[in-house]
């Protein structure tokens, strides 16, 4: 698996709404404010690699994912996309869609708290995942990554506004092991609520 490049998990050929999986890598330590996480104050991200859980569960006709993930992928003002950003519209477009009209139309704004750590320069988005379907699914990548031993919650509660007592960022080992066991998991995630 080329790690630039996004995975696609497909349970709804007609809809492009859906759950995400971002994958982080930071490339040095870093402290930063994250909205009101933690009152405002620094949070300090050690290096390496994180996943962030979200959803983008708009009207089941729009375009809300993709419009999701590109958002992610750029910055704020005049700071450069993350690269993977280009992988994105090229997929975008190769299903169907007019990628580039849904690239955001004014400068990235700052709003969520991961919109935080992804605007930094030291920040790769280095992986996407998504999961094409009505259902909320982040929920079940949470559950998953809270029982793994292996990820650790860095910030209690970030990203997790609407998901009280959780979080949805998680620092992960970079062990290509842990990916392949990661990306096995996503596979019965889409099959598991058709399966019933």
């Amino acid at each position: 698996m080329n790690d630039d490049e996004p995975v696609i998990q497909v349970q709804c050929d007609d809809c492009w709404i859906g759950t995400y999986a971002l994958r982080l890598r930071l490339d040095r330590p870093l402290s930063i404010r994250a909205g009101r996480v933690q009152g405002g104050h620094p949070i300090d991200f050690p290096a390496g690699d994180y996943v962030y859980a979200g959803s983008a569960l708009g009207a089941h006709s729009g375009h809300a994912l993709p419009r999701r993930l590109l958002r992610h992928a750029s910055r704020s003002a005049e700071r450069p996309p993350h690269p993977l950003r280009a992988v994105l519209l090229e997929r975008f477009s190769a299903g169907g869609l007019d990628a580039v009209r849904l690239l955001p139309r004014t400068p990235k704004r700052l709003h969520w708290n991961i919109d935080y750590l992804l605007d930094e320069p030291h920040t790769l988005l280095a992986q996407v995942y998504y999961i094409r379907s009505p259902l909320r699914l982040e929920h079940a990548l949470v559950d998953y990554l809270e029982q793994d031993p292996a990820a650790r919650i860095i910030v209690p509660g970030f990203g997790a506004h609407d998901h009280r007592g959780h979080t949805h960022l998680f620092a992960v080992p970079e062990e290509t092991a842990w990916w392949d066991v990661w990306h096995d998991m996503l596979r019965r995630l889409v099959v598991a609520p058709f399966s019933r």
